[in-house]
């Protein structure tokens, strides 16, 4: 199905300018809130920094092991999109902001990232962008360098499922603790004392949130609740099979 019909170019023009005031006005609100958090900004001093406990750097190697397999799931053949009639809209903040008309429907969610091929003959000569919204026909683009004259005439896109698994990846690589271990008493490979202050003061509620008990004896330690990225829970899942089946591996060791 192409989009080649000027009545909906025009249509869908009118729409991406309508959006771009919206995201304008929405840029600025952001930037202010930005800027009086930075009047309220309080240094404080880097803690110092030790090595994971012995069993959670366990855990730390089955993560990498895993995100490692999920990379190679998202380095995977990918559908591909072509759009062409670029335009660009605007350069903000470093950013660039394109316009396209797609070939075919193609509705990716916002904030996607995407792998850019500017040379139609060379799948090597890509550039990283993010989508900022799509209707199906057309898409708004955001790259941190310009994309030649040339290109815009015609593009070819692709989600780049693996950056932020590569981003994950660098920060489980690079992941250490203080000396509180609050990581390894959280995941329950190093002991935690409850003191008196903390008994009998278990919140049963949160606001509109209902914790459980492992979640309210942490908010009395004062331990963060831990949440997790849409996506992880099949890393987790992945980290938590390697770790049971190393242990059983393990001589000596009898685990389910």
């Amino acid at each position: 199905m192409t989009c080649d019909c000027p009545m909906e170019k025009k249509g869908a023009a009118m729409a991406f300018e309508e959006s771009e005031h919206a995201r304008g006005k929405r840029a600025s609100q952001r930037e202010e809130r930005l800027y009086s958090w930075r009047r309220e900004w309080i240094e404080h001093p880097t803690p110092e920094l030790i090595d994971l406990n012995a069993e959670l750097e366990k855990t730390r190697k089955c993560m990498v092991e895993a995100i490692h397999e999920a990379l190679e799931d998202a380095n995977a053949p990918r559908t591909r999109y072509k759009a062409g009639d670029g335009e660009l809209r605007s350069k903000r903040g470093g950013n660039y902001h394109y316009s396209f008309f797609l070939k075919t429907l193609w509705e990716p969610k916002d904030d996607t990232p995407v792998k850019i091929q500017i040379d139609p003959h060379d799948s090597r000569h890509v550039i990283d962008g993010t989508v900022i919204e799509a209707d199906g026909t057309a898409i708004a683009l955001a790259t941190a360098e310009p994309l030649p004259e040339q290109a815009l005439q015609l593009i070819t896109l692709y989600e780049d499922t693996g950056r932020l698994l590569q981003q994950l990846l660098n920060a489980v690589v690079a992941l250490r603790e203080t000396p509180s271990q609050m990581g390894a008493k959280t995941f329950g490979v190093a002991p935690c004392i409850d003191g008196e202050r903390g008994k009998g003061k278990l919140l049963k509620k949160i606001g509109s949130f209902v914790p459980d008990d492992d979640q309210r004896k942490a908010n009395t330690r004062r331990a963060g609740l831990v949440l997790s990225a849409p996506g992880e829970e099949g890393l987790a899942a992945r980290a938590h099979e390697r770790s049971g089946r190393q242990r059983r591996e393990e001589p000596g060791r009898d685990v389910p």
